[in-house]
């Protein structure tokens, strides 16, 4: 049974800024609608601010997870470059919506590694050359674990429903089609 958890983000709980402004917006907005059902659900919740002021992040096998590590007294991410050089273990975060990846060697002839794993939205909303999609970590241990990245166009168009999905499976077809037809010239 894997386990499941959420190093929650600055925009996870932007709204509890809102309801801290204007009060009438309790139990209309907050980070509590997400958060609250994940742990009715068994997962382990960490706060954006538990993270970034506390420096708490939760770990699993030698992996710590958040949505950034702060640099500077801004409290600005650290680039993905230099987390390694901050947090001297492995780090996965998501916070730049990049995918991007470094490794540095330890004194134990290990590794140690972080991972910036994108976001998982609709292309729609995101900048040109944000990554999107899911990844998944296997064979972990001692902050060491395999990467194995699905684009969020594969898992609609091979799990999903509703029209974007619809959309990609027929532009695949389109492209099997076209591919077929320039053998046949």
């Amino acid at each position: 049974m894997p386990d499941w958890l959420l190093a929650g983000g600055n925009h996870d709980e932007s709204e509890d800024d809102l309801v801290e402004q204007d009060p009438k917006l309790e139990g209309l907005v907050g980070s509590r609608f997400l958060y609250d059902p994940l742990r009715e659900m068994g997962w382990n919740v960490w706060s954006y601010k538990r993270q970034i002021l506390d420096l708490e992040y939760p770990e699993i096998f030698g992996t710590l997870y958040g949505h950034f590590y702060p640099s500077g007294s801004m409290g600005k991410a650290t680039t993905l470059r230099s987390v390694l050089n901050k947090t001297h273990t492995s780090f996965v975060y998501s916070h730049t919506h990049d995918f991007g990846l470094d490794l540095q060697r330890t004194a134990r002839c290990g590794f140690i590694q972080a991972v910036n794993i994108g976001t998982f939205q609709p292309p729609s909303r995101l900048r040109p050359g944000n990554w999107n999609g899911a990844v998944i970590l296997s064979e972990m241990g001692a902050g060491q674990f395999q990467i194995h990245q699905f684009s969020y166009d594969w898992i609609l168009e091979t799990y999903g429903e509703g029209s974007y999905a619809q959309e990609l499976r027929v532009a695949r077809s389109q492209a099997a089609r076209d591919r077929e037809d320039a053998t046949q010239i």
